[in-house]
């Protein structure tokens, strides 16, 4: 059942990726979603006064279509750096992540995927 199923990606997960591109791949190409996923973020501040700030992090994670599947040599790697602004409702934050373990077939919005990057512009902390 696809909203039981688990993905990763976009401006909470694995940065390098748009919204749970991170997946196995039908036959199609898209995403279908799994029952087992790894993930994990680690993310460097850099404070440049009172509000405003910088970061560099490294996230990666995977997911599988079962925990028998589960191999840690196929985890997939984004790095990237990030902007955050401290408001009233919590920090503006603008991170562009860049790929570092592609997903060969992997299709968006129905054509293949050609950019190793993703900007990502959100309100709240990442994780």
């Amino acid at each position: 059942m696809l909203f039981r199923s688990y993905f990763l990606g976009g401006a909470t997960s694995v940065r390098g990726w748009g919204r749970y591109e991170i997946s196995p791949l039908g036959s199609s190409g898209l995403p279908i979603g799994g029952n087992a996923m790894i993930g994990f973020s680690s993310e460097g501040r850099l404070a440049f006064g009172a509000k405003a700030g910088g970061v560099a992090f490294l996230d990666a994670g995977q997911v599988w279509a079962d925990a028998g599947a589960v191999r840690l040599g196929d985890l997939r790697y984004a790095a990237g750096v990030g902007f955050r602004y401290q408001t009233p409702v919590g920090p503006l934050r603008l991170d562009l992540g860049y790929q570092l373990t592609p997903i060969p077939g992997l299709l968006v919005n129905g054509t293949a995927q050609l950019r190793p990057w993703r900007l990502h512009f959100s309100i709240g902390q990442a994780f």
